[in-house]
């Protein structure tokens, strides 16, 4: 369990009433080479936001679905990895300084994507209510 990606996104949680599951599927792919699966998944009735980690390989990917699922596969209904910096890029370019110097995507650490992300939802949940499809209420607050 990475406990980054869970404090990154606890404000789903806590601001916005989201549910929170974490999933682990070991040997995910039944082929024998223990491919496993860590998801972190928040959702609601408008959608489920997913973040899944393959360590083995170094992965961290975002995904949308319409609905919360315990089958991994059904929440990676849509990749949202090409989509997430068109929104607040002004974030992302801040995120991209090291010093003077922008530092590429892919050179990040996964801590450093994942608090971006976070930044970003943030951002844009504040100013359009929602994100990626995932409408998100202060009302709903616990």
């Amino acid at each position: 369990m990475d406990k980054d990606i869970e404090k990154a996104f606890e404000f789903l949680v806590k601001d916005y009433g989201l549910k929170y599951e974490y999933q682990a599927f070991f040997d995910a792919f039944n082929d024998g080479r223990g491919w496993n699966i860590f998801t972190y998944s928040y959702y609601n009735e408008s959608g489920c936001f997913t973040v899944h980690t393959l360590p083995q390989r170094g992965e961290l990917d975002f995904y949308c679905s319409e609905i919360f699922s315990t089958n991994y596969q059904n929440l990676y209904e849509r990749n949202i990895n090409i989509y997430i910096t068109t929104i607040e890029e002004e974030i992302w370019k801040k995120h991209s300084k090291i010093w003077i110097f922008n530092r590429p995507f892919f050179l990040w650490s996964t801590r450093r994507i994942t608090q971006a992300v976070a930044e970003v939802l943030k951002v844009h949940i504040e100013k359009h209510g929602e994100f990626y499809g995932i409408k998100c209420d202060k009302n709903t607050k616990k």
